[in-house]
């Protein structure tokens, strides 16, 4: 289960970076690398993985 700290944080990437973001989830877990260099391993994948989810829903 996802905190809703990563499901609110992944919810405001995708408004902010929508242009820049695809069904991809590597390239997502790229970009957000480099957006928060400070989080973890486990952190990072969650939101690309969640990022990635809301992406293909279209939200």
């Amino acid at each position: 289960m996802r905190s809703k700290l990563i499901n609110r944080y992944a919810k405001d990437i995708v408004k902010k970076l929508r242009g820049s973001l695809s069904e991809d989830y590597e390239k997502n877990k790229d970009i957000i690398r480099k957006m928060e260099p400070n989080l973890s391993k486990k952190q990072i994948n969650e939101l690309s993985g969640y990022v990635t989810k809301l992406v293909q829903k279209g939200e």
